[in-house]
């Protein structure tokens, strides 16, 4: 089915301590979920719930203890991490936020595995 549609969603993870960039360092016993996104036309379909089931298990195999990711203050996506057990856990917000991502507000959603 994939290969039939092409690319309908991506998945990005990182665990224990890598780094997901020359900023970010994932502290041991973390997953940073980095990125994750579903075709528009996918959308509401479960996929997204699927992708962040697999998150879970894959950190889970990796004993990772809680996962975490960022999402927009604008992105409707924060009600689906927080209905899979996602909670708020912090803010960044300000100028040098929305200069690098044209976004001024984005949410630290973690959750316990």
């Amino acid at each position: 089915m994939l290969m039939r549609y092409g690319c309908i969603a991506v998945l990005c993870l990182y665990c224990l301590g890598y780094s997901s960039g020359a900023f970010h360092k994932v502290p041991p016993g973390m997953c940073y979920i980095s990125e994750i996104a579903v075709d528009a036309k996918f959308q509401g379909r479960g996929v997204g719930q699927a992708l962040l089931d697999l998150a879970d298990t894959e950190a889970r195999s990796k004993n990772c203890h809680a996962s975490y990711l960022y999402v927009a203050g604008n992105n409707r996506a924060k009600k689906l991490y927080e209905r899979v057990g996602y909670v708020e856990s912090g803010k960044k917000e300000g100028l040098l936020v929305t200069l690098s991502s044209g976004v001024n507000l984005y949410y630290l959603m973690k959750k316990q595995l």
